[in-house]
């Protein structure tokens, strides 16, 4: 049973982890260079076949195009 909640925990952790992320890019959309960012969950390893562990918040990375960065910078020029 309390395996459970710790699994619980682990996916709000990281829902709110995302919200936060989220909201940032919100907060920042009209700022000058700012690039979105999008957050890196995985799943935690099993003990047994058929249970898992929860989700594990990883890292947050800046989300970028290189098609778009390549216009943006030949627009200025």
């Amino acid at each position: 049973m309390i395996n459970s909640l710790y699994i619980g925990r682990s996916g709000l952790d990281a829902a709110k982890y995302s919200v936060d992320v989220t909201s940032n890019n919100i907060a920042n959309e009209n700022t000058e260079g700012y690039i979105k960012r999008t957050i890196n969950t995985s799943e935690l390893t099993t003990l047994e076949d058929d249970i898992g562990n929860g989700v594990s918040f990883d890292s947050v990375t800046r989300s970028t195009s290189v098609y778009l960065y390549d216009k943006l910078l030949n627009f200025r020029t």
